[in-house]
């Protein structure tokens, strides 16, 4: 992917924890527990909220992840095009927008930790390149718009059920803020524009905390629509931070297509049409071996299909992919303990004996015979 920006090369002041989230591999991408599973997507827009003047309506969901309760709202971002004011939820576009982002961010050098934030720069060129190149054509305009959104949408998730830490047992909120809370522009033509945005409090926390897990990018961004992008997600996080080590998962439509942030349909059958074309999709992905379905019916009127309870058998590459992403976690972790002599709880300044002692381990471990290891 070619680079418009020139990136700041590696100083001694960089915090472990970020270089750790630098990953060399373009086929895999860093991945952040419950942000990337949370159904922060708005996909379609009633008609009647885009009357003139009219302001969306805020967006309320609830949602369930590795055995906790959530609640999420959406407000719409408002902001200015051809003129005229109005309001827009991220949807799609923004999700691979952001997508791409976290990608660009694993590359070297692109982090930067400002006091407690963590910025990163780029160009849009860069994110257009690499979305045309993965199946996803945007324009300039577009691109520059979904990074607008993803600044001016705030989202607010909190844990809703009984919290076994919480002294009161009270909910719980998470985070409230956009994915981006804030965004500048430098533009000196489009082809050397610059963009820097900042990461969110829950991101920032995952570095800082080397929370955070990877995944197969290309097969990402190769799924056809958003529900099958967050369908794998889903799977890989139930994986990886659940108590899912099995390779059979039991899962209901009526969870999935909740927790996917669809809206609702009038009719029950084209929600669980959706699920089971997800679940398709994800098979001849290669990431679903196969599945079975149990039909559930009205208790009243049993012609009435309520819901499906689909059993699901991960592929072995699937399986295997997450553990490797396992292995890879815990040594990230054992790396840091070993350099910084601590647990990861807040960035350590960075030292040019630090920075060696990091390369030094990575180059040791790819001179083995584990190269599904070498990140």
């Amino acid at each position: 992917m070619a680079s418009n920006i020139m990136v700041a090369p590696v100083s001694t002041g960089i915090p472990t924890q970020v270089l750790q989230f630098e990953n060399h591999d373009p086929q895999r991408t860093n991945t952040i527990d419950l942000w990337d599973v949370a159904p922060r997507g708005v996909f379609y827009t009633n008609a009647t909220d885009r009357e003139a003047g009219k302001y969306l309506k805020i967006v309320e969901r609830e949602f369930e992840h590795c055995g906790k309760s959530y609640r999420l709202t959406i407000k719409p971002a408002r902001l200015r095009r051809s003129g005229q004011e109005t309001e827009e939820y991220p949807g799609e576009r923004e999700q691979l927008v952001e997508e791409v982002v976290r990608r660009l961010a694993q590359e070297s050098g692109r982090l930067r930790l400002d006091g407690r934030d963590l910025w990163m720069t780029f160009s849009i060129n860069e994110i257009c390149e690499e979305l045309a190149r993965t199946g996803h054509r945007y324009s300039w305009s577009e691109v520059k718009e979904a990074l607008q959104i993803l600044h001016l949408s705030p989202v607010e998730i909190t844990r809703v059920d009984a919290d076994p830490k919480s002294e009161t047992g009270s909910i719980v909120n998470i985070i409230s803020a956009s994915a981006f809370p804030q965004l500048a522009f430098r533009e000196r033509g489009r082809e050397f524009s610059e963009t820097s945005v900042q990461f969110n409090a829950l991101l920032t926390s995952a570095i800082k905390h080397l929370e955070f897990m990877q995944l197969d990018y290309d097969t990402i961004m190769s799924l056809k629509g958003p529900v099958p992008r967050w369908l794998y997600k889903r799977l890989s996080h139930n994986v990886f931070y659940g108590d899912h080590e099995s390779h059979v998962q039991v899962l209901t439509a009526s969870q999935l297509y909740q927790g996917c942030g669809l809206p609702p349909r009038s009719r029950k059958r084209d929600e669980l049409r959706k699920i089971t074309g997800a679940i398709d999709a994800l098979k001849s992905a290669g990431v679903i071996l196969g599945y079975e379905l149990e039909d559930v019916h009205d208790g009243v009127d049993r012609r009435r299909k309520e819901d499906i309870i689909y059993t699901v058998h991960l592929s072995k590459n699937f399986i295997e992919d997450v553990t490797v992403a396992k292995k890879r976690h815990q040594l990230i972790k054992s790396d840091y303990i070993q350099i910084e002599g601590t647990e990861p709880k807040d960035f350590m300044p960075g030292s040019v004996q630090k920075r060696d002692q990091l390369r030094r381990k990575r180059a040791t471990r790819k001179a083995t015979d584990q190269p599904e290891l070498q990140f």
